[in-house]
């Protein structure tokens, strides 16, 4: 019985030390890849990248007071009048008197010039 008990014993050890042989290499396989990947990333040839220079931006500050803004904008153009009107005379003569500026507001029917009733009697 001793050497059925040896027997079983050695075969219970020897199942046991293969189980232990193998967990290490199930875990070797999981393990080697990631040594693999880590050693070819860190040996990519790229170079880390850079950090940026800071520099200090030179600047120029003053001391904010209360007063009056002033803003003057001065330019040329060209303006035109969003409609037009002709003015004609029933009767042909001189002009005595203008009662409107150019650029004036005008109605329809306002007395915009006198014509000299003398000459025009005359004819």
């Amino acid at each position: 019985m001793d050497s059925l008990n040896t027997l079983a014993n050695s075969q219970v050890i020897h199942s046991q030390k293969s189980s232990i042989q193998t967990r290490p290499l199930n875990g070797f396989k999981f393990a080697l890849p990631l040594l693999i990947v880590s050693v070819l990333s860190a040996c990519s040839g790229e170079e880390p990248p850079k950090e940026e220079e800071k520099y200090a931006v030179p600047v120029e500050t003053t001391t904010v007071i209360q007063g009056d803004v002033s803003s003057f904008y001065s330019t040329t153009a060209t303006l035109e009048a969003p409609e037009e009107a002709k003015v004609v005379t029933r009767i042909s003569g001189l002009i005595e008197i203008i009662k409107v500026e150019e650029g004036d507001r005008v109605t329809k029917g306002q007395l915009l010039a006198v014509i000299d009733a003398k000459r025009q009697r005359k004819n």
